[in-house]
This record gives C-alpha cells, sequence and structure tokens, in this order.
C-alpha cells in the first residue's frame, strides 16, 4: 500500500530523522547499504513508521503510541496492546530482519519499502507475526555490514495491509489468544 507524505510532512520526517541522528553516539552509526548514509537510513526507517503511524489513525487515535527513538526496545508502535516493529528497505525485494542480538519482543513486525519512482512515498508491502517469524526465520547474510541476520524474505510474510490495520483497530491484543497464530486470526476476519 503506497503512503504518499506532504511537502510538510517531508520536513517534519526529516526533522524527526535528524533528532535520532543527533542522540546517536558514533559507535552506534549503522549502515546498511553501500549508498545511504545513516542520515538517509533514519529518514527511511521514520518515513516507515510514520506511514504506519497515520495508517492507524494518528494523533487522532487515543490508542496509539509512536517511539520515535533508534533505542525504542524493538518496539516502534503500539496500537490497542499491539505492539508493532517496522523495518524499512530501499530494497524492494529486502528482507525484514533482525540483527545479531536484537529480540523480536513486538507481536508484529511490518516491513515497509521505498516507493519506486515516488521519493515522497513508501510501500507498507508485508507482515509477520512473532510466532511465525520465529518458525521461519533463518540466518542469511544481507551485505557485508550486516554478515548474519534473522530473517524472513516476504513471500514468508503476509501481504494485505488492509487486514493488519483492521485487526489492530478492531480487536485488542487482550482479546486474542497468546497462541492465535495470525493466519487462524486472519481466517476470523
Amino acid at each position: 500500500m503506497i503512503e504518499r507524505f506532504t511537502e510538510a510532512e517531508e520536513v517534519q520526517i526529516l526533522a524527526w530523522a535528524e533528532e535520532i541522528r543527533a542522540n546517536n553516539r558514533p559507535e552506534n552509526d549503522r549502515r546498511v547499504t553501500l549508498t545511504q548514509s545513516s542520515l538517509e537510513i533514519d529518514i527511511l526507517g521514520t518515513k516507515g513508521e510514520y506511514a504506519i503511524y497515520r495508517g492507524l489513525g494518528g494523533a487522532r487515535n487515543k490508542n496509539l503510541v509512536w517511539h520515535r527513538s533508534q533505542n525504542d526496545g524493538g518496539v516502534d508502535i503500539i496500537c490497542n496492546g499491539w505492539k508493532l516493529q517496522i523495518k524499512s528497505t530501499p530494497c524492494y525485494s529486502g528482507r525484514f530482519y533482525l540483527k545479531q542480538g536484537e529480540k523480536f519482543v513486538s507481536d508484529l513486525g511490518v516491513l515497509v519499502v521505498e516507493a519506486k519512482g515516488e521519493p515522497n512515498a513508501v510501500d507498507v508491502v508485508r507482515w509477520i507475526g512473532r510466532r511465525r517469524f520465529m518458525e521461519t526465520a533463518r540466518w542469511v547474510n544481507l551485505n557485508e555490514d550486516y554478515p548474519d541476520v534473522f530473517a524472513v524474505s516476504q513471500s514468508q510474510m503476509q501481504d494485505n495491509i488492509w487486514n493488519l490495520y483492521h485487526m489492530i483497530l478492531s480487536t485488542p491484543v487482550a482479546e486474542i489468544g497468546q497462541n492465535t497464530t495470525e493466519e487462524a486470526f486472519i481466517s476470523e476476519l
């Protein structure tokens, strides 16, 4: 699902990303691609998180919290008790992954990619539940900067973003059984 940003939103996203970058120590600097600076990576990550935040109702939704920080402990957004971890990538075929030492503490992971040919947009492409991620993820060599990441490919993830939003907005996590998979829950929608 393509999410386009207004010029005012782009300015705000840049300010948030610069704040994240300013609050990071140089030893925490990260480069995931050879063609993007850390600030560009933070901008893309902020766009991804903002797209999900906006899709879930933004400031109008009183059950929505967005942690705009690189040090969020693996939870970027909380809505109706659902914890979401958003991963953004410039690569349209990119994977949802965790770096070594990172834990999947959220209930759901969402993958966002740069929209092709649209500099002021991202594409919210896939999502996955923690249980399914833990069952299907494998250690892979992403690139020379991240040789060992725990990842799933997009084909292992759910692709209906409307179902994701509906599930989060209509059913507080407390009403879902502890062992319910996203596939079982979706079949009830």
